[in-house]
């Protein structure tokens, strides 16, 4: 087999894995690392009740970073389809999606960005919160522009009955931060606040800077939007 054809083997092979137990996997072989990957897809689908990524994460976590594009991707499949038809979620793992939504390898960096829209439509969990919280805290700008705005997203679409002190110190992190989006992110969570829950804003002293900003300048634009306002 050459590498074109390797390349182009098949990604939805587990479906024929519903009654194989999990893979050997294989650090010098990466047709095993496939294998290995297919099967645990295999159980994520067939036996949901019982799958738990976390228990293979140590192994499965260099794989997403396989130089063999068939396995690196198929490992970011596992965990969008983890992700798409779980509650349960992982701060290495989330850490490791918002990594590969800054990926070099367009096909990589586009599984990622879709796995990432999954999870910014998920019900509101404190557990979710607090990992989203966490990365956004310790990371890096770069990070923080996926790890924030998706925070944003699942609070805007809660009862606003969440753990906001979390929230309002991942809000003040990013709002001392580079990122545009993350800015643009937290004017949409102030104004939010605005409306449904008025007393946050009173209690959060830290909070009166984005406040100063948002009705000075009007809600922070990101840089799509500031290209499309130069292009007319």
């Amino acid at each position: 087999m050459d590498q074109q054809q390797q390349d182009q083997v098949q990604y939805t092979t587990y479906e024929n894995l519903q009654d194989q137990e999990i893979q050997k996997n294989d650090l010098s072989d990466w047709k095993q690392q496939f294998l290995f990957i297919d099967s645990l897809r295999a159980q994520n689908k067939f036996h949901n009740d019982q799958f738990k990524i976390q228990e293979w994460w140590d192994q499965l976590q260099p794989l997403t970073d396989s130089i063999r594009s068939n396995v690196s991707k198929n490992a970011l499949m596992l965990i969008k389809e983890t992700i798409q038809h779980n509650n349960v979620y992982d701060e290495k793992i989330l850490h490791k999606l918002f990594e590969k939504c800054e990926s070099d390898f367009k096909f990589l960096k586009n599984e990622a960005l879709q796995t990432l829209e999954i999870l910014s439509h998920k019900p509101y969990s404190d557990e979710l919160i607090q990992i989203l919280c966490n990365i956004t805290l310790q990371s890096n700008y770069k990070l923080q522009t996926h790890s924030y705005p998706t925070l944003v997203k699942i609070v805007l679409a809660s009862d606003f009955n969440c753990d906001w002190d979390n929230i309002i110190k991942a809000t003040v992190q990013v709002y001392n931060g580079k990122s545009v989006e993350c800015k643009k992110a937290s004017d949409q969570l102030y104004l939010a606040l605005q409306k449904q829950r008025p007393e946050v804003l009173e209690k959060e002293e830290q909070l009166k800077l984005i406040g100063e900003r948002t009705n000075k300048k009007g809600p922070q634009q990101g840089f799509k939007d500031f290209l499309q306002k130069q292009k007319k």
